[in-house]
């Protein structure tokens, strides 16, 4: 009706006029929104998961410091970028070192970067690019143990895909003729041709001979008719399926936790478009994967949902028990304050942290979650924090 009054144009009584036969039903539809509208009006809406009484230990880094990123070097070593202000294109970031929970303020280990990882005791920092002939680019960075870097060089066919883009959901293009993607886990860049030209950026390396993972995020459905998530034990090998059929689990939701001596997978790649598929789900799943021979052991677990799953979260495992964060409630009185919640061994859950949550890792040992979060919902100025999860065991498991 809109676009014809724009347009100038007449609208036939039956464009705009629903017939009187449908006018009762219509009512009814309006009638029984506004009642549930109004009755959620007077229910509190405090959280319906209560608050821990447990007092778990919180760290922040000292010092006004705009953390961009950061990323667990080992057990309990963090790594985070700090945007120094700088105009200059690439070299926007400053790269500090942090033990939470020590006396020590965080230690600047490197200046005017932009592309950086850290994982397994290893750091890697792009320091330089240079364009040559026929699409060809050289990249130098520095990698390897703080205080021991070695400079690096790697010369490539158009522009290898960075990490950041290879956990992006829009990622398409192949690059079949540049086969390196970098390992999220160990930062060193590894070449696979068959895996590039069959799946071009969906595949993920693992951990030293573990093998491959391939992903398949190329629809709009929240669960598959089949296998979303493929394993190869070797760069010749074709890739078999995975007894798992949830779409968005992406490169990004996949981690290595020393404490399980396995693989965590969840499907932290959920979008908008799912939330209506979401919300009729029983369970959402999560996965632990472990290599035995030459095969991918799957295992998983699919927890009753709760007031919790309705809002999205976020899972990490812990020594302590399940953890899930969301940024913000939804509730009838519009985002109220989102936070970590903390499933025991035992199915208790509870509350054990408030915030507004931006993004977290969680310590390859399972003790310390760090997380950004900001004050209020207002996400241009966020704070770093590090939760101790493992400083009131065995309470926190019972």
């Amino acid at each position: 009706m809109i676009r014809a009054v724009q347009e100038n144009k007449a609208l036939k009584k039956e464009q705009w006029l629903v017939p009187e036969s449908e006018w009762l039903s219509i009512k009814r539809k309006i009638v029984a929104g506004a009642e549930t509208y109004f009755r959620q009006q007077t229910v509190p809406q405090d959280d319906p998961i209560p608050s821990s009484r447990l007092k778990f230990a919180v760290h922040t880094p000292q010092g006004q410091l705009k953390i961009e990123n950061f990323a667990w070097l080992n057990d309990d070593e963090l790594v985070f970028g700090v945007n120094n202000g700088s105009k200059e294109s690439r070299k926007e970031i400053d790269l500090y070192f942090w033990q939470p929970g020590s006396d020590e303020t965080p230690r600047n280990i490197a200046l005017g970067t932009y592309f950086w990882c850290a994982g397994r005791g290893t750091v890697m920092y792009e320091t330089g690019q240079i364009a040559l002939e026929d699409d060809v680019f050289e990249y130098s960075y520095r990698i390897g143990p703080i205080g021991d870097f070695t400079e690096q060089r790697l010369r490539v066919k158009g522009r290898p895909i960075r990490p950041e883009q290879v956990q992006d959901w829009g990622v398409r293009w192949s690059r079949a003729e540049n086969p390196y993607l970098r390992s999220r886990f160990t930062c060193q860049w590894v070449k696979n041709k068959r895996l590039s030209e069959q799946y071009h950026s969906r595949w993920l390396p693992l951990i030293g001979r573990d093998g491959f993972l391939t992903f398949r995020f190329d629809s709009w459905k929240l669960i598959g008719e089949q296998s979303s998530v493929r394993y190869a034990s070797n760069p010749e090998k074709d890739s078999e399926p995975l007894p798992i059929q949830w779409i968005p689990v992406l490169p990004k939701c996949v981690n290595y936790y020393d404490f399980k001596n396995g693989y965590f997978l969840s499907p932290c790649g959920i979008g908008n478009k799912h939330i209506r598929e979401l919300k009729v789900q029983s369970c959402i799943p999560y996965w632990w994967l472990k290599k035995v021979g030459e095969r991918m052991e799957v295992e998983e677990f699919c927890p009753p949902a709760d007031s919790v799953t309705k809002n999205n979260p976020i899972k990490f495992p812990s020594k302590a028990g399940m953890l899930r964060l969301i940024s913000e409630r939804e509730t009838f009185h519009g985002a109220k304050i989102g936070g970590v919640y903390l499933t025991t061994q035992n199915g208790t859950v509870t509350k054990i942290f408030d915030a507004w949550i931006n993004d977290a890792q969680m310590s390859p040992g399972g003790c310390l979650l760090a997380l950004r979060h900001g004050p209020g919902n207002n996400f241009n100025k966020l704070g770093l924090s590090v939760i101790d999860v493992c400083s009131v065991l065995p309470l926190a498991t019972q």
